[in-house]
């Protein structure tokens, strides 16, 4: 019997351009006369061309045109002809699909019939579920190899299939074992559409190979062939060994540091050849950009855009890359009852949202808002981080009825998001069907608005029909699998980001882009003005595909399935023809990050069969222009500009004193570092935990004398309940919190020793957590308050001057080292925040007319398994020294002095807004002003 391969021609294309696709039709017209067809007969038209992608097409059919009359050949590929002769056939229940995410279903399903999936499904959740996703992707290789054989050898197909997977006890029984059932469920499944293929009657069947001849084209050539059918294959590939690359073809090789620099090297060679004129041998076809390295070439995209270029990408993305998806699984996420603070602002800020309330001044009144509005949603963010508001739906919803203004609209925002998202989430108590949870996320999506939102969404519509939130994409096939599935809402978020991980994304192609963005088999065999290569390194271009799913390399040869040696061997045919191209730019990096790279095995080998010699290094492509650094003076701004601030605090007042400038950035200015409020636990976090803490133990603290070991429990059992309410014994911070954890256990029994020997000594806790605001006469024209909140004020008894009298003693916590606060106070005029303290508990009027009691201040630092309090003496002559300094500065600075910066000490190291000064630019030997006393302040001071 003849083979297939008997009929094999090699088939020279060079560089794929026009010249070379007029060849190919000019032996397809020779071929055809050979076999006795007159062009002119209307039956060429019934001879079937199959090419290997749909790229091809248009190019094959425009150079028959070019190269004479007659009738043309169908041209198509094996899926455009199926699509075509084949009707579509709706799966059968239990079978398989071809859609992972319905197969999935499916197979959980038929799985879960048998007591031991039940029992390794409770046992082991996560396995099974990893289990599940290789069983179905070595059916989905099964069904489609078993598809590409001709229907009377497909029994000898499935007796090699169940031969290839050996029975037997001892390591690797389970995955063999569903190795086997995968294979048992691919044979059990329906006949597969590809029969229409092996039923179709054509004259003559001729197949074009680039990289390697499908395995389809092959089964039905051979079957062709046994009928005694005219049968041709032209092989591109052929031959290649003793073929020359194309002479003028133009190679260069970069070799960047980084991926940054990769990634502009290739953008500027894009640039750089679209701005040549266009060949008058091609015309002004498109640039290939090769997407070896998916982020590479992200970052080529994102460089080409800004220079306007038309990008068309044929390799699409996964769906969970979108901003479609991203605002889905947002929307979700915030509905959890344990929602994080962060999510629920991702939800908002991501404008999906139409139902919720916008403030006056968001936009006109007569318009709808067509998302939260933008002034609400900016104070609620700024209300989260300033209370430390981590979890979004708390146990105690926060209630303010002072609040006014941004707070008050911020609120109004939370309370109509927990009416709608925190409800959602709070109606799954238990497990329902897929089914029913579909329907109830459209449901959320239209009542939110989010659902036209996603119609108008091109990826969006791409997300409904990926889970079947449609009802008119669920076919019984599905039906039957969702309604046997139960899920809570953590299972159902899982299943969303699996389906939209695991499904692609193309975007509608330009019909002239300036660029194509294409894998490197699709590549092959097409013209393009040039080929820009970036990722030819060792790590992205070399290393074969895995074979799928649970089958071994023995396995997946027997079947014709991908293996890695063949894998290898197509990914060097497809490197070889590619590299014939007329002008080829390749690049790799040096390192990835931290981890080096070096040139694609593919590429050393491709050097040393051309006698090492065929590429050129290629210099940096992109212009260089010499610039002149011009340093700058320091800046001088004044006040004027802006307003004062209304109310000053101890920080702000210490970053005057640090540097003004800081002072103009961060309080007049409003410039300041955002931080994630769960980008992860740090020391302000700790600190504000430990407020809390210390707040309620001191609230709630028995009179009388209570017993060391009682107090200990009462001051642990709180730390929980604050843990709890703070949200930092979810279990995404969890982990995070437990080093502190463990350092409060160690100080707390520390802590509770101090405070009971304070006691003992009479000492009592009078205010906590107390705000005092002070109106300074001599700052009365520029309406400013002075204003802090203490963290605690203790009673405490007074020196042996004043008579046995009581004194006010206030403390501060830090979890800071006494050594760090003592040198803070050296001297004493140094520190701000205890004298600032000072002079508003001081001027604080006394009830009843009082007399002014004895001030005392400490630093209270609670370090590991030690408490030290570190006094402040004389306080109050620093608290009556800072309030001079406070009026004469306020004063300077409503006079008119600028507030210079100063770029001195460690404040200007530990400075946020460095930049902003341009400390590191100014000119040599100038200084700026010193018109406000500057103390150096160190680091910035601990909230």
């Amino acid at each position: 019997m003849t083979s297939i391969a008997e009929r094999r021609e090699p088939l020279d294309l060079a560089d794929g351009g026009e010249a070379a696709w007029r060849r190919w039709a000019g032996r397809l017209r020779a071929w055809l006369r050979q076999q006795g067809w007159a062009l002119h007969d209307p039956a060429v038209s019934d001879a079937v061309v199959l090419l290997p992608f749909a790229a091809h097409l248009s190019l094959a059919r425009r150079a028959w045109a070019q190269t004479g009359g007659g009738w043309m050949p169908r041209m198509e590929t094996t899926r455009t002809l199926l699509d075509r002769i084949a009707w579509p056939a709706p799966p059968a229940v239990g079978g398989l699909c071809g859609d992972p995410v319905t197969d999935r279903l499916v197979a959980r399903a038929m799985l879960l019939r048998e007591a031991w999936a039940r029992d390794w499904q409770r046992r082991d959740a996560r396995g099974f579920e990893q289990a599940l996703v290789r069983v179905v992707d070595t059916a989905q290789a099964v069904w489609r190899a078993r598809a590409a054989v001709a229907p009377a050898d497909r029994p000898g197909f499935d007796a090699r299939a169940r031969e290839a997977i050996p029975p037997g006890m001892g390591p690797g029984a389970r995955e063999r074992a569903l190795a086997a059932w995968a294979v048992e469920w691919a044979a059990a499944t329906a006949t597969p559409a590809s029969d229409a293929l092996f039923a179709h009657r054509a004259p003559a069947w001729i197949a074009m190979s680039a990289v390697a001849l499908e395995p389809l084209v092959a089964a039905r050539l051979q079957t062709a062939l046994d009928e005694g059918v005219p049968v041709l294959w032209l092989d591109a590939a052929a031959g290649l060994d003793a073929t020359p690359p194309p002479p003028g073809t133009r190679l260069d090789l970069a070799v960047a540091l980084d991926a940054e620099q990769e990634a502009q090297w290739a953008a500027a060679r894009i640039l750089h050849v679209l701005n040549e004129p266009c060949a008058e041998s091609q015309g002004c076809v498109p640039v290939a950009l090769v997407a070896q390295d998916r982020g590479l070439v992200r970052r080529v995209e994102a460089l080409l855009a800004r220079h306007g270029v038309a990008v068309s990408d044929e390799t699409g993305w996964k769906l969970s890359t979108t901003h479609a998806a991203a605002a889905l699984m947002a929307l979700v996420k915030a509905c959890r009852p344990r929602a994080s603070m962060d999510e629920l602002l991702d939800a908002l800020k991501s404008g999906w949202l139409q139902s919720l309330p916008a403030t006056a001044a968001d936009g006109a009144p007569d318009e709808p808002p067509r998302a939260a509005g933008p002034l609400a949603l900016d104070a609620l963010e700024r209300l989260a981080r300033r209370r430390g508001w981590v979890r979004a739906w708390p146990a105690e919803p926060p209630r303010d009825a002072g609040a006014a203004g941004g707070d008050a609209a911020a609120l109004e925002l939370w309370e109509q998001a927990r009416r709608q998202l925190a409800a959602w989430g709070a109606q799954w108590s238990g497990r329902i069907s897929l089914a029913e949870a579909q329907g109830r996320l459209r449901d959320l999506l239209q009542r939110s608005g989010a659902w036209a939102e996603l119609q108008a969404d091109e990826a969006g519509r791409r997300i409904v029909e990926a889970l079947r939130l449609d009802e008119s994409l669920r076919d019984a096939h599905w039906l039957d699998a969702a309604q046997a599935w139960r899920v809570d809402l953590e299972a159902f978020i899982r299943w969303i980001d699996e389906v939209l991980e695991d499904t692609s994304f193309t975007p509608v192609l330009m019909a002239q882009p300036d660029v194509v963005v294409t894998p490197m088999a699709r590549a092959v065999l097409r013209p393009f003005r040039a080929v820009v290569w970036p990722g030819v390194d060792d790590e992205h271009l070399g290393e074969p595909s895995v074979v799928p799913g649970l089958l071994g390399e023995a396995a997946a040869a027997a079947l014709g399935l991908p293996t890695r040696a063949a894998s290898r061997e197509q990914q060097w045919t497809a490197f070889r023809l590619l590299m014939r191209g007329p002008r080829l730019h390749l690049s790799w990096r040096h390192a990835d990050g931290d981890r080096p790279l070096g040139p694609s095995p593919l590429l050393e080998r491709w050097r040393l069969d051309h006698g090492g010699a065929a590429m050129a290094e290629a210099g940096d492509p992109m212009s260089r222009q010499a610039r002149v650094a011009q340093l700058q003076p320091p800046p001088l701004p004044r006040w004027q500009a802006v307003s004062l601030p209304a109310r000053l605090h101890a920080t702000a007042y210490e970053a005057l004193r640090a540097c003004p400038y800081r002072f103009h950035a961060e309080r007049l200015l409003g410039l300041g570092e955002i931080q994630e409020l769960e980008e992860g636990l740090d020391a302000r976090d700790y600190g504000t935990w430990l407020h809390a803490v210390l707040r309620r133990f001191h609230a709630e603290e028995p009179a009388g004398e209570v017993a060391y070991a009682d107090e200990l429990r009462r001051l642990r059992r709180i730390a929980e309940a604050v843990t709890h309410e703070q949200g930092w014994d979810g279990e995404a911070s969890r982990a995070t919190f437990l080093p502190y954890a463990v350092a409060f256990e160690r100080v707390a029994e520390a802590y509770l020793q101090w405070w009971q020997a304070e006691r003992g000594r009479g000492a009592q806790v009078a205010r906590m957590e107390q705000s005092i605001d002070v109106r300074l006469p001599e700052l009365a024209e520029l309406g400013m308050v002075m204003t802090g909140q203490l963290d605690r004020v203790d009673s405490v008894a007074g020196s042996a001057e004043t008579d046995g009298r009581r004194a006010w003693r206030i403390v501060d916590y830090k979890t800071t080292r006494a050594q760090a606060l003592r040198d803070r106070m050296k001297p004493l005029t140094e520190d701000t925040q205890l004298a600032f303290y000072a002079a508003l508990l001081d001027r604080e009027p006394a009830a009843g007319g009082a007399p002014r009691r004895e001030l005392q201040a400490a630093y209270l630092s609670l370090e590991d398994r030690k408490v030290t309090v570190v006094p402040h003496a004389e306080v109050r002559a620093s608290a009556a020294a800072l309030l001079e300094g406070v009026v004469e500065d306020m004063t300077r600075i409503a006079n008119g002095a600028p507030l210079a910066a100063l770029g001195e000490g460690q404040a200007c190291d530990w400075c946020r807004v460095r930049g902003l000064c341009r400390r590191d630019h100014w000119e040599q030997g100038r200084s700026p002003l010193p018109t406000i006393p500057a103390a150096d302040a160190g680091r910035p001071t601990e909230a």
